[in-house]
Order: structure tokens, then sequence, then C-alpha cells
């Protein structure tokens, strides 16, 4: 178990989705069609497990297409798991906030929505708070050769894609940032199956 005054590691992964922002009032019966959030459901549920104990996890959701931001820090704890309708659901209501009330951004909530001016200062702000930064791609390095840098940095970024491949455009910004292009093996792994896959690599080699 990891010691009281250990603190956990802080993992960011930052999923960019080419689409805009979700209307407010999307159909719980149409999550593909509401900017995939089925997809962004499926790795919510992927990133925030109950026996992760070593890690601090944080998922940031760029929509390209209108600067959006949607941040998830952890779920409300509860005993019975959540599904993938359920995390939408939870989603729809924090929207429905964001769009009718305007809320100002809590940085004590779990899960809420900002705008940014653009992705590329988006991107550069993150690479400060995250200078180990690991970019997913088939075509990267294995994870293998990074898993010792991993072990030793407090902080590490992952970025990735959606259902589709980062536009070229926006990949030309990523990749101008300098961060590490990494694998997860040879086959082109869903963007949910990539998340599970970094966890347990990362729970593997960090001390209990």
């Amino acid at each position: 178990m990891i010691h009281p005054q250990e603190k956990k590691k802080k993992i960011l992964f930052v999923l960019i989705m080419e689409e805009k922002i979700p209307a407010q009032d999307f159909s719980l019966k149409d999550l593909p069609g509401a900017s995939k959030i089925d997809v962004v459901s499926r790795i919510i549920l992927s990133i925030f497990p109950k026996y992760t104990s070593i890690l601090e996890p944080e998922l940031q959701v760029f929509f390209t297409k209108s600067s959006h931001i949607l941040t998830i820090r952890d779920l409300i704890h509860r005993k019975h798991p959540y599904d993938e309708i359920e995390i939408a659901a939870l989603l729809k209501e924090t929207l429905i906030d964001f769009y009718i009330e305007q809320k100002s951004i809590n940085k004590d909530s779990l899960i809420f929505w900002h705008t940014v001016n653009d992705f590329e200062s988006y991107l550069e702000k993150i690479m400060k708070d995250y200078p180990s930064c690991y970019y997913l791609h088939e075509k990267g390095d294995s994870i293998n050769n990074y898993l010792e840098k991993m072990k030793i940095d407090n902080s590490s970024c992952f970025i990735l894609g959606g259902r589709h491949d980062i536009s070229d455009e926006h990949e030309q910004i990523v990749l101008a940032q300098k961060v590490v292009t990494i694998n997860l093996g040879e086959k082109s792994y869903l963007a949910s199956t990539c998340v599970t896959s970094v966890i347990f690599e990362l729970e593997k080699i960090l001390p209990h």
C-alpha cells in the first residue's frame, strides 16, 4: 500500500475530439450523434476504476470545432458501478449548467466545462504543467522504452485521439510541442483500450 505521506502520481489524459461541444439537450438514445459522447463516456469509465489507488488521474476532452474543454477529475463514489448511459446523463446535467447558468469554473468540482481561445495556446499551457508528455500513436516508439522515466516522473500527460485520428492540422500542433510519440503495440486500439493499457502499465511499475 502507499505510505500515507507518499503522493499519488498525477496522470493527465488529453482526448482530442474533432467535434463541437454537444447540444445541451442531446438525446441519451443517440450518444454517437451527440458529438461522440459515447466515446467520451467509455473513456471516463476506463480512467476512473475504483481499484486505482496509486494514480491521481484527470481527463480533459478538447472539442476542436468549438474550443471547449470538458474536465473530469473523478466520479461520485457509490456502491454500484456506472454504465455508459449514466455517465452521459451526468455529463448532460453539467452541460446544461454550463449552457444556461454559465457558471464560473469551480476548480473543486469533479466535472466542469469551459472555453479556451485555441488549441495551440491550450496545449502550450498543458506542456508547462506536464513537461513529461506523450502522444499515443501507432507509429510511435514502444511505451516500454519510457516506463522507467514514467516511474521517476511525478506527473505525466498522455494525448490521444477519439473515434478517429487527430486531424493533420492538430497533429502538427501536437508534434511542434516536441512531445514523445509512443505506441502500445502493433495493433490499432480503441481510445478507451489505450487508456486502460496506460493505467495498467503504470500500475505494474509503481510501488503499491
